[in-house]
This record gives structure tokens, sequence and C-alpha cells, in this order.
């Protein structure tokens, strides 16, 4: 037993041993010293998983502008917001299909990572790395809901019904309305490409990962069609609605010369700042689409700008496996909780229940 145990550790040491070699330093530092504390190259091994699944994510994201996780800088993680660590777990749930256990374990790796590295590291000024330390403001998963309550959880934080197009019409005609002078200089510079990403959100279910790298070549404006870069760097085409390209074209007209793009720039959604032109960020995005919704009614993430969308065409189509493809879902299981949210039905049985009179009864 006791030889089975140490060739069990070994194995695990030598995986431990090649997963380091992937991280950035300051993560290989945390490892070291949880493993003079006894931690076990299983535990630390699963932990290390974890770590580049995140750190993964932050470079899909454009949270970071390291191409490489072992060139991330631990800044990157002490400016994190928990818009963002709450997005990055609705992912692991929506987009990767995890199960609840396992989606807790990461929040819990995560977790210690961020505490030693807030308070338990030193620099050459005797500073920890970084002070900030997001994952305290992140819980566990505490929900044994089934599909219908995950469904109601996920409804009472979308728009319902034609509350998508009040939005839409709310930007253009009362928003600027609110406005100082400043911020009315503002809109009007930026409407034309905020609507567009807006519509194009709510008329395709584009992830913001997805929507940050469409290029002019990407889109088909014959065909309504957007080719979007999945994870794993593979293209997929997926359809919008006219009225959400129509919008893009709006923003094209002025978008050469309101941003001053150059003809080398490819990418659609651009800024210019300083007056150099570069691409919007995930984080750009998110700031943008929380603003405008704040100010609306409740603050929303992209990410319930695509919960939206997939209600909204489960509702109109019934077609759970077009669904499926147009979301990038690898399962149909992880769409079923759209399936969920329609009620029309549930409604007119339970209507029925009321109009009901047994034959027995009407003979009386």
């Amino acid at each position: 037993m006791a030889e089975a145990k140490s060739r069990e550790r070994t194995v695990h040491l030598k995986k431990l041993n090649e997963l380091k070699t992937l991280l950035p330093w300051y993560v290989v530092e945390y490892i070291d010293v949880k493993k003079k504390n006894k931690m076990s190259p299983s535990t630390l091994s699963q932990y290390s998983r974890d770590f580049i699944r995140f750190l993964k994510w932050l470079i899909e994201q454009k949270i970071t502008e390291a191409t490489s996780i072992k060139d991330i800088p631990h800044q990157v993680l002490g400016n994190l917001r928990k818009d963002d660590v709450e997005t990055y777990i609705e992912s692991l749930e929506v987009d990767r299909e995890l199960s609840e256990e396992t989606i807790n374990r990461n929040i819990s790796s995560l977790k210690s990572l961020f505490k030693y590295l807030s308070t338990q590291t030193e620099d050459q000024d005797g500073e920890c790395y970084f002070y900030r330390n997001v994952l305290a403001k992140v819980n566990l998963i505490r929900n044994t809901n089934d599909d219908s309550q995950k469904a109601a959880l996920v409804a009472a934080k979308i728009f319902q019904g034609n509350t998508d197009k009040e939005f839409m019409r709310y930007l253009i005609e009362d928003y600027p309305l609110k406005l100082s002078k400043q911020g009315l200089s503002h809109y009007k510079r930026n409407c034309e490409r905020d609507l567009a990403m807006i519509s194009l959100f709510l008329g395709s279910g584009v992830r913001v990962s997805e929507l940050v790298q469409l290029t002019l070549d990407d889109i088909n404006f014959q065909n309504n069609t957007l080719k979007v870069l999945r994870k794993g760097n593979n293209k997929s085409v997926i359809k919008a609605t006219k009225s959400s390209l129509d919008d893009v074209k709006q923003y094209l007209k002025v978008r050469k010369d309101r941003y001053r793009v150059p003809d080398s720039q490819k990418y659609v959604f651009v800024t210019n700042y300083r007056k150099e032109c570069a691409p919007l960020s995930v984080r750009a995005v998110q700031h943008i689409v929380g603003k405008y919704t704040k100010s609306f009614a409740m603050k929303m993430s992209p990410h319930k700008f695509r919960h939206t969308f997939a209600t909204k065409f489960y509702l109109v189509n019934k077609d759970q496996v077009s669904l499926m493809r147009q979301l990038g879902h690898n399962s149909i299981q992880t769409t079923t909780i759209y399936t969920n949210m329609d009620m029309t039905e549930m409604e007119k049985q339970m209507d029925a229940l009321d109009e009901y009179e047994a034959d027995d009864e009407l003979d009386k």
C-alpha cells in the first residue's frame, strides 16, 4: 500500500512539474509555497489546471494584452473587477458545461491563489504583489435549483417580451436627454458604434469575445451572417437579424472618418484614443453595456444580452438544435435552460383547470 502511494505521488509530482512550466512565475511561487506546506501534488495539479483554464480565459477575453499564459503580469489579477470574475464563473456553467462541484473547486482554487498573492507575498519593497483581492467578494455556488428554477433566475436578469426593443428606442430617444453637455458630446461621437454593438448582441447572441474580434471580412450583409472565432480558434458562421446588421451598416458609414481608421485596421469595432485608432477591448465593451443598461433599468452584461437573444429565439422558433448551433454550445443539454423559460403552454394548461367541469357535474 505504501509503495503504491509512493508511486502515485511520483506520478502526480511529475505532472505538477509539467504544469508549472506553463504558468507565470508568481503562480509557480504559490505552488511551491503550498507544496512546502504539505498540500498534496494531486491537489496542486488540479489547482494548476484550474489556473490555466482561468488565465487562458483572460487571454480569450482580451482582458490582458499577453498572448501567452506565462506572460500575464500579476497586475492583471490585481486589477480584475467583480464583473469579470462573475462572467468567468458564468462561462464555466453555460459555455464549458461544468458541474456545480467543479465550478466550486475552480472558485476555491482561485480564492486560495488570490489570498496568497494579496496577503502573503513580498516584492523588493516589502509590499504584497497587490492588495485588491476581488475573489474575496465572490462566494461559492450554493445552488440546488432544477432547470426551471435556474431559468427563472436567468429570466429575472434579462430583457423579457419587447423590452429589448424598448431599450433600443430608449437609447436613441430618451437617454440623450439625461446627459450633460459633455456627456451628450461623447454620446453623439459614439452612438452609431454603440447602438450597432448592442443591436448585434441582441440580434445574434454573439459572445463579447467574438464581437471584439469581428473583422470587416467576417460580415456578410447579403446572407445576414457573421463569421465568429470560437474557442480553440475555430471559425464558425452564425446568423444575425437583418435589423441588427442594418445598424452595423449605419455605423460603418461613419467609422472611417469618426475614428480616423487606417486602411490596415480590419477590426469592426474600434475606438480612437489620443488620436490613435485601436480595436475595442472586451472590458471597454462591458463598460459601455453596463453604462447604458444601468441608465435604463438595471446594470447588465453582454452575457445577459446573449441570454436575452437565446430566450427570444427559442420562444419564437421552438428549435433547440438551431439555437445550440447559433450559440456554439457543445451539448443540447446546455440549451435546455431556455426551453424552461417558455411558460406559455403551462399557463394555458393551468387556465384550463379553472375552466374544466367534469361531465358528471354537468349532468346534475
